[in-house]
């Protein structure tokens, strides 16, 4: 529906390992040439990248232009944030600091439409067409194609991962191994010996 596949279900569903890759600049012209090296996603960094949000459709539009899956990295837990980012067409959010099971439902309600979750609805938006297609299917294969990557990032998170992972709906977790270091105490060392004991 819509003309985009995600690459990642697909692989995952074939049996593959999906592979891809992150862009930290304001060049659709990368995110482009990622796409056509097959890769099959692309992470548009907004947390540590030197772009904004007045630069993310442009990025968007070149990944789904190369046949490559666009996964916004958001800079913050935040509701409207993470709506903005969706509303653009990216197939997916990776949300970073996660650290509890609350937070991990949060950022689940704020990437779903009813009945999973609480995302604004609005048909006139680029990721719906602009209308052009059916609400009711559009929300459906929203909820089914796009993905919510958490970001463990702390002790904390680490402390309760297990409570995290029980959360319906999550689709990836990223260790946030420099972060996690700093919260250790050992900034940076993220060969540490400690890392092991997990």
């Amino acid at each position: 529906m819509y003309g985009k596949v995600n690459k990642v279900k697909l692989a995952l569903a074939e049996g593959r390992v999906a592979l891809g890759t992150w862009v930290q600049m304001p060049s659709p012209e990368i995110v482009e040439a990622v796409g056509y090296q097959g890769f099959d996603y692309v992470i548009i960094d907004l947390e540590h990248g030197g772009f904004g949000l007045d630069t993310l459709p442009s990025m968007v539009r070149a990944a789904e232009a190369a046949g490559v899956t666009p996964i916004v990295r958001v800079p913050i837990l935040e509701e409207s944030t993470i709506l903005w980012v969706l509303n653009t067409g990216a197939m997916g959010v990776q949300i970073p600091g996660i650290s509890t099971r609350d937070q991990a439902e949060q950022a689940v309600r704020a990437a779903k439409y009813y009945p999973e979750g609480t995302r604004g609805a609005c048909p006139w938006l680029r990721s719906t067409q602009y209308n052009v297609s059916d609400w009711g299917a559009y929300t459906k294969w929203s909820n089914e194609e796009t993905m919510v990557w958490l970001m463990v990032e702390g002790k904390e998170g680490i402390d309760n991962f297990d409570k995290i992972l029980e959360v319906p709906n999550i689709d990836a977790i990223v260790l946030g191994r420099f972060d996690i270091s700093q919260s250790l105490g050992i900034p940076g060392q993220v060969d540490h010996p400690c890392y092991l004991s997990w």
